[in-house]
């Protein structure tokens, strides 16, 4: 009885600290600045591993002027940002907002349609 006690307290635990690290989808204004890289407004963030990473991998390296892109993504195996935009305004001003997902992004391509290594961008609230 203990120990089933203690693994659903450990699987409660543990869904409880995944949850506060998924990235929120509420619109969020851009106030703060990425410590590095860019911040961007991305559609979606695909994350090594999952199932759409291999296929926006695969179409990248397709594509002439992304294919770099595409082998550098794959080689350090980091997240990819997709349907980037800037996003843009300073802490106290009106500043843009993004109605899908605040992420800090090293570099982004095809005009910032695409992004590398992107993170959630932590805001100060």
């Amino acid at each position: 009885m203990f120990t089933r006690s203690l693994v659903s307290t450990l699987l409660l635990g543990a869904t409880l600290a995944l949850a506060r690290i998924q990235p929120s989808r509420n619109p969020i204004s851009s106030s703060t600045q990425c410590s590095s890289g860019s911040a961007q407004c991305c559609n979606s963030v695909a994350s090594p591993g999952s199932a759409n990473y291999a296929g926006i991998i695969q179409a990248l390296s397709g594509f002439g002027p992304l294919k770099d892109f595409a082998g550098a993504a794959q080689g350090n195996a980091v997240p990819i940002g997709v349907s980037c935009n800037p996003l843009t305004g300073a802490a106290g001003a009106s500043g843009s907002v993004c109605q899908s997902q605040a992420v800090c992004c090293d570099h982004t391509a095809n005009g910032g349609s695409f992004g590398f290594n992107c993170i959630p961008l932590n805001f100060n609230l």
